[in-house]
């Protein structure tokens, strides 16, 4: 509420001032109280803050008596014994140390300085650096704030480079007495004015001139090694900042530099060494002498040095990448992950030449695998998310970019697995559809993750890429995961022909073709095939509830000729998800299950953990649910063998005899035709059970 009257109060002055003329608002400003003085110099500040705050949200409004505003406070951080008031030695720091404050505000605020006004502000405060050094805290907030303020001028004043270094010239020769001062602590504070090491920016500095170090020309590699050598020796001599990132080494970082002048001192004198091994040695020393912050930093910015236009500089800076993640990619957090993983993609995107962008994507792998594969998996999907919503991808110009990225995920002998797992994971969490739940569901808290179709449709293209271009090692993930896979993929079908009957195609014709991989890829029989893609195509000719459930079936059917082997595991999976609220979810599984349990006679106690599922969901709130939850139970009657029945056929019986009475709306049908033939098939094994109960007797 201060800050804001006091904005408020000089708002008014100045504009006053503005109207009235300069001597009103001088009378105005005129206080001699130290209070005073500093509610003013606060004042001045705050309304300079504002201003630099309007600028930033798009709002212009430049001080035209900036100037004069500073005069002010230069005026009025000076001792003043008029009047009868005299300030403390205190009181003046504080005021002084203020005053500084407000005046880095001011030259931050455009216009920019004038020579004449830059003069002003410097012949007034350099003195500071020769203030005694008691009360060391106060003293020491100061000289802070004059270093911020003598950079500040640095960064807001000048029209060009030369302009600048002009006036950091005169700077430095006002601050050259005191370098030379007796007294310590003016050494000190001199010595403070320097740059800190994380001014220098040296991650972006190295990754514009570490390229030049691989050039074609040797000149250019020499005089960029030399740069690169001249950067970290100013750069270990300069203090860190307090929340730079510390644990250097810095023997190992003095080491490092020799190493590398070494190598200058060789290109001096032999200029028939090997380029690459010139490149290597660099690397190495580089990669020792950055600090965490400045890694990171030239992670960020890797893109353009790999898009270089020399094709051996591009070379030499995904080996350099490649390098700095394998020995360093360990001190990386998520958000470091993430950006350069974009940046990387972004190389990926841009570079012309095919062996640069696998380069590139080997890269990508490396982070991958020495970070967390997580969070570059997850990049890559939201990557592909944006250009399948924005791009045709199957149209790209040279290939897409990231479907290669996903090949070199699926071919990388450490990474396949997991991002087979990831992929999996992502198609796992299903969107929700408003009234896809049963009674009494409520979908906010149903558990179910919401995802954009895209990303669906990005996972279902990285897992169709492990299929076709994950060769012999994406082969082997996908059959020590197949059980897995089919599950998840049987499910995602039913959210597929949920957003079809809703009108969005582009997800079942995603998804249709990744069966036909798994088939190929499963070396399934050829006849198999093509009955399977005409079924497919009878499902994008028809839209009603039987033509996806019989596609299910016939999947089903298919999957326990060919892999019988995988069908427990499958049934285990899709028994868990007869239980899930979302209703399409269900209904996939349940038609999957009434097919599977025909096949039960080896699956021990999972059948009666089958029939407790399906018993359970006889009374579902989905018609197709519930009737094929009756089917199943038919079927287990109709195809298991007596021993693989008789444990559970007591149990059974009473369910279904349980259920004759039961109104199954929308299904009256089913259930008489069902239960008829429950009728004889119970009636069957009750005889053959007392038979056999009979000669075991006898």
């Amino acid at each position: 509420m201060h800050e804001f009257c006091g904005v408020l109060l000089l708002s008014i002055i100045y504009a006053a001032g503005t109207v009235l003329g300069t001597n009103m608002l001088s009378r105005l400003l005129n206080v001699r109280h130290p209070t005073a003085k500093q509610a003013v110099i606060t004042a001045i500040d705050l309304l300079g803050q504002a201003v630099i705050g309007a600028a930033e949200s798009g709002t212009s409004f430049p001080l035209k008596r900036r100037d004069m505003l500073l005069d002010y406070i230069l005026t009025l951080m000076g001792r003043d014994d008029e009047d009868g008031f005299s300030e403390s030695n205190l009181e003046l720091l504080h005021t002084q140390c203020l005053a500084l404050s407000a005046c880095t505000t001011l030259v931050s605020v455009e216009p920019k300085l004038t020579t004449e006004t830059r003069n002003l502000v410097l012949k007034a405060t350099l003195g500071f650096f020769g203030l005694p050094n008691d009360p060391p805290d106060v003293i020491n907030g100061l000289i802070h704030n004059l270093i911020t303020l003598l950079c500040a001028i640095l960064v807001t004043s000048g029209e060009d480079g030369r302009n600048r270094a002009e006036q950091l010239l005169h700077i430095l020769r006002q601050i050259d007495p005191y370098v030379s001062s007796s007294v310590e602590y003016q050494r000190k504070r001199a010595a403070f004015v320097s740059p800190s090491r994380d001014a220098l920016c040296l991650g972006e500095r190295i990754m514009a001139y570490l390229p030049r170090c691989a050039d074609t020309n040797p000149e250019v590699r020499k005089t960029s090694a030399q740069i690169l050598d001249l950067f970290f020796s100013i750069s270990l001599s300069l203090p860190r900042s307090a929340n730079s990132s510390s644990g250097l080494d810095i023997e190992l970082c003095y080491g490092a530099l020799s190493a590398l002048e070494d190598v200058i001192a060789i290109l001096r004198s032999d200029a028939s060494l090997d380029p690459s091994e010139v490149f290597n040695r660099i690397v190495s020393s580089v990669c020792i002498l950055f600090t965490k912050n400045e890694l990171v930093s030239a992670l960020h910015v890797c893109s353009t040095a790999i898009c270089d236009k020399i094709r051996q500089s591009a070379e030499g800076s995904i080996q350099a990448v490649t390098e700095f993640i394998t020995k360093r990619g360990r001190e990386l957090n998520e958000a470091d992950i993430s950006r350069t993983t974009q940046s990387l993609l972004s190389a990926a995107v841009h570079v012309t030449e095919k062996y640069l962008r696998q380069e590139t994507l080997n890269a990508i792998s490396s982070l991958a695998e020495n970070t967390s594969s997580r969070t570059v998996f997850d990049e890559v999907l939201k990557a592909a998310e944006r250009d399948i919503a924005t791009k045709d991808v199957s149209r790209l110009r040279g290939g897409w970019p990231i479907q290669e990225a996903f090949h070199a995920f699926s071919q990388h002998a450490v990474l396949s697995y997991s991002f087979l797992e990831h992929v999996i994971s992502i198609l796992n969490q299903t969107p929700i559809f408003q009234g896809d739940y049963g009674k009494g569901e409520n979908s906010s808290n149903s558990g179910e993750s919401h995802v954009e179709d895209n990303m669906l449709n990005a996972a279902v293209t990285a897992l169709t890429a492990v299929f076709r271009g994950g060769g012999k090692i994406g082969k082997r993930a996908v059959e020590q995961k197949y059980g897995s896979v089919l599950a998840t993929l049987v499910l995602h079908l039913g959210t597929c022909h949920r957003l079809s009957s809703s009108g969005q195609q582009e997800p079942l014709r995603y998804q249709t073709g990744i069966f036909s991989y798994i088939h190929l890829h499963s070396v399934e029989l050829e006849s198999i095939k093509a009955s399977y893609m005409q079924i497919l195509a009878r499902d994008r000719e028809q839209s009603e509830e039987d033509a996806w459930i019989g596609l299910i079936g016939d999947l089903a059917m298919c999957i326990s000729i060919k892999r019988p082997k995988e069908v427990p595991m499958i049934c285990l999976i899709l028994c868990k998800s007869l239980d899930r609220p979302t209703r399409h979810l269900r209904e996939a599984a349940a038609a999957v299950l009434s097919e599977f349990v025909r096949f039960s006679d080896s699956f021990g106690s999972l059948l009666e953990q089958m029939v407790e599922g399906l018993c359970r969901h006889v009374s579902d709130d989905s018609p197709t649910v519930r009737r094929l939850c009756l089917r199943g139970l038919v079927q287990v009657l109709a195809s298991a063998s007596t021993v693989a029945v008789e444990p559970i056929l007591l149990n059974l019986s009473v369910r279904l005899r349980n259920l004759q009475g039961t109104d199954l709306e929308g299904n009256s049908w089913m259930p008489y035709r069902e239960f008829v033939i429950h009728e004889n098939y119970m009636n069957y094994w009750i005889s053959e059970v007392k038979l056999q109960q009979v000669h075991s007797g006898s």
